[in-house]
């Protein structure tokens, strides 16, 4: 038997033996196989030298289908990757958009719940944090309107206040039509006897009713605010003529006749009005000292309501507007 490792037979033809078949055939199977064989009572000793040439096409074949399912499953394992990134993106798009909306409009906006359930508890949860800023900010609009309102107005009579008075006023002086501004300084009548008789509370009852009946008697327009004390203060933004004026004035006198009913008790009250118009004033602090004069003048009046001035008002104001 020839034990050239360089050829071998394979169904009476001849094969070149590759190097690396050359190689293994050194290293695996160097030491021949003996088999042992009876023909006609005669033990026969076979020499068998194995050859790698089948077992490197067992071993080629599992490397191809190896690297076969190698290559699909990486070509799997893509496209499944891109058609999931695909979908979490569709999934997650309304989620991020409604939070960059949030952000650059400060409006609170709730995410619709995905398929995904991973992500279903984080709508959730995102949808109860904007529900949590919701009442927050409820609550502090709430707190800062009471604030505000409580800043700029009266706590008994819930009308504007000294301060809001002032702001209101001095934004109206500074229009160029202010010379149509009038405004009414109103003082109770003995007031500290009211206090005195009836008690207290029937006094914030007066100053109550007093409020009540200024915004009853006046045009929708007019501003009506107390100052302090038993003291209020209208602005009237366009008084066209002394008639007019004194019209208001008259009207505001006749309210406070009927008297007030407070605990079964009727108190009788009243109340002076003094007139100023703008346009005898360089300024507020004057506006307030000449309604305030016309106030005291209006006290010792039989028809308790007086103008600053008159006969001014009717020379220099515009009787008419056109």
């Amino acid at each position: 038997m020839d034990h050239d490792l360089n050829t071998q037979i394979s169904h009476s033809t001849y094969r070149t033996i590759t190097p690396l078949e050359t190689i293994i055939n050194k290293i695996s199977f160097s030491t021949p196989i003996y088999i042992n064989v009876s023909h006609f009572n005669e033990d026969i000793w076979i020499e068998v030298y194995p050859r790698s040439f089948n077992y490197l096409n067992y071993y080629r074949f599992i490397a191809y289908a190896f690297l076969l399912g190698l290559s699909c499953s990486i070509v799997f394992l893509y496209v499944y990757s891109r058609a999931k990134g695909k979908y979490l993106k569709s999934q997650l798009s309304p989620i991020l958009e409604n939070m960059r909306s949030t952000k650059q409009s400060n409006q609170w906006k709730k995410t619709p719940l995905s398929q995904l359930k991973e992500l279903q508890i984080f709508s959730l949860a995102f949808n109860a944090l904007i529900e949590k800023f919701e009442s927050i900010n409820q609550n502090l609009n709430e707190q800062n309107y009471l604030l505000h309102h409580q800043a700029y107005h009266d706590t008994l009579t819930r009308i504007p206040n000294r301060h809001y008075f002032q702001e209101y006023i001095n934004k109206q002086l500074k229009q160029q039509l202010n010379q149509y501004l009038v405004l009414l300084y109103i003082d109770n009548n003995k007031f500290k006897a009211i206090n005195d008789i009836y008690g207290h509370q029937a006094g914030d009852a007066v100053l109550i009713e007093t409020a009540k009946r200024l915004k009853n008697n006046l045009p929708e327009n007019a501003f009506v605010a107390r100052l302090g004390g038993d003291e209020f203060a209208v602005v009237l933004n366009r008084v066209e003529s002394k008639a007019e004026l004194e019209q208001i004035c008259e009207k505001l006198i006749h309210s406070s006749y009927e008297s007030l009913i407070f605990n079964d008790q009727y108190i009788p009250f009243s109340f002076s009005v003094g007139a100023s118009y703008a346009y005898d004033a360089k300024n507020l602090e004057q506006l307030l000292h000449q309604a305030d004069e016309a106030m005291y003048l209006a006290k010792k009046s039989d028809r308790k309501w007086a103008i600053f001035n008159p006969q001014y008002f009717e020379d220099h104001l515009f009787l008419d507007p056109k």
